[in-house]
């Protein structure tokens, strides 16, 4: 399971940036601008499958993977490859800040950082992941992000602006005698650099 702690400190957009997006300067709708910037933010990262700004997760799952021994293959308990499974976590994973886990006599320990190693978004041991005690949490903290804190944003920008100001300008989902749609192609297409491609 996967629940972000830590959130983007900073919008790419901001309420004043709005605001002359939508040619206003009413700065009373802060609340509300604020709102629609950070719901269009969200858009971008379910539309593209991956977090955008460094952020801060963490997994938890009962106990560490275990990959399946071959049809016919004895595998002593603990040993390689019965323990070797690995974690995948969320895509563009910047670093693993902890690992933690209770060990058989209910004593919870932090995985030491050269017990495993990373290969993309996914964590190996090495060696074999330690035994856990029964039903106990594993709890992986990372940090993740596609964007570094000086990359050009300038088409995430343009994006989050657009999506908010068409929610602003339809307040209601049904408006008898009005109809707006948006080229779906043309506006979506500024997310386009940033979605996720996997095999």
């Amino acid at each position: 399971m996967f629940k972000r702690i830590t959130a983007p400190e900073t919008m790419p957009v901001s309420v004043p940036d709005l605001l002359e997006h939508l040619r206003q300067d009413d700065e009373g709708q802060e609340a509300l601008l604020t709102t629609l910037i950070r719901t269009a933010y969200q858009q971008a990262e379910h539309l593209t499958g991956r977090p955008l700004l460094p952020q801060t997760w963490k997994y938890t799952a009962r106990g560490f993977p275990r990959q399946r021994p071959q049809p016919g293959q004895y595998v002593e308990w603990g040993k390689a490859p019965f323990h070797q499974g690995h974690i995948k976590l969320m895509p563009d994973l910047t670093a693993v800040t902890s690992v933690t886990y209770t060990d058989p006599l209910g004593v919870q320990q932090t995985l030491a950082s050269d017990a495993f190693y990373l290969d993309g978004r996914r964590i190996y041991p090495v060696g074999c992941w330690p035994q856990t005690q029964w039903d106990t949490p594993v709890v992986v903290t990372f940090d993740c992000g596609y964007f570094a804190a000086d990359d050009d944003v300038s088409s995430l920008c343009c994006w989050m602006k657009l999506f908010a100001a068409t929610l602003y300008e339809n307040a209601e989902v049904n408006q008898p005698g009005k109809q707006i749609l948006l080229p779906r192609d043309f506006v979506n297409g500024l997310l386009d650099p940033y979605l996720l491609v996997e095999a």
